[in-house]
């Protein structure tokens, strides 16, 4: 069986093959865990942050589909709430596509990662 971050990559791989030009996501929550930590805790979508054209969701059904991998993309975070000047704590993350590296992924620091995920969890369950 194929670990949550091969999987996640996988749709990542098929999105890369099919863009015509260079994607920036800032990725959070779970699947940020997974690329960025190597969490074994499996997603069921992929939260980004910043606007992503309907093309972009296009595109990323038909790498959904390719991939084999039900990875659904969210760009409704709701409960994410940013602290000001989050964007200077962000890590790009080299996610080994091609040379000419169409998507960079970035992710929260290890820290501000964990915290954020545990206040959702108490802001979702009280």
């Amino acid at each position: 069986m194929k670990k949550p971050r091969d999987k996640i990559l996988k749709v990542f791989e098929e999105l890369d093959l099919l863009l015509d030009e260079k994607l920036e996501m800032t990725v959070i929550g779970g699947s940020a865990m997974i690329l960025g930590y190597s969490s074994e805790r499996m997603t069921h979508d992929v939260d980004s942050i910043g606007k992503i054209s309907k093309n972009i969701i296009e595109i990323w059904t038909m790498a959904q589909k390719k991939s084999g991998v039900n990875l659904m993309l969210d760009t409704s975070t709701g409960v994410a709430q940013f602290p000001s000047g989050y964007e200077d704590r962000l890590i790009k993350v080299d996610l080994k596509l091609k040379v000419e590296f169409r998507i960079s992924y970035i992710t929260w620091n290890r820290p501000v990662l964990c915290l954020r995920k545990s206040q959702c969890f108490f802001l979702i369950n009280g």
